[in-house]
């Protein structure tokens, strides 16, 4: 595969990548939760069995997609990560009793997504 076409293919892939992220986003902000993993301690104690209907297939799907994303990234020469995956990472992380929940840290950070289209448009 020549690197222009490879080059294509990343673009698709993050183009999908951002739309899947803002519906899932916006179903995390309409109250789904999961998709920012604040639930990871309530289920520790749960089987695996039930862990694993619990876990957010929106969550599994873009971080499937997003290891896909960096890995072509990389073997493209890119020193940086996918900005969308990474603050995904970064977000998932959060484990603050005080943090806001998952559907408030969706909410702002699709405000900041369409903040930033009205920007470029």
């Amino acid at each position: 595969m020549s690197r222009a076409s490879r080059e294509r293919k990343l673009m698709s892939l993050e183009a999908e990548y951002s739309e899947f992220l803002t519906a899932a986003l916006e179903r995390c902000a309409a109250g789904k939760w999961g998709l920012l993993d604040q639930n990871d301690r309530a289920t520790e104690s749960l089987g695996q069995f039930a862990r694993h209907h619990l876990q957010s297939p929106d969550a599994n799907h873009l971080l499937n997609l997003g290891a896909e994303i960096e890995q072509m990234r990389s073997q493209l020469g890119y020193a940086d990560s996918f900005p969308l995956h990474a603050r995904l990472l970064q977000m998932r992380t959060i484990k603050d009793p005080n943090a806001p929940g998952e559907p408030r840290l969706a909410q702002e950070w699709l405000d900041d997504i369409r903040a930033a289209e009205n920007v470029r448009s």
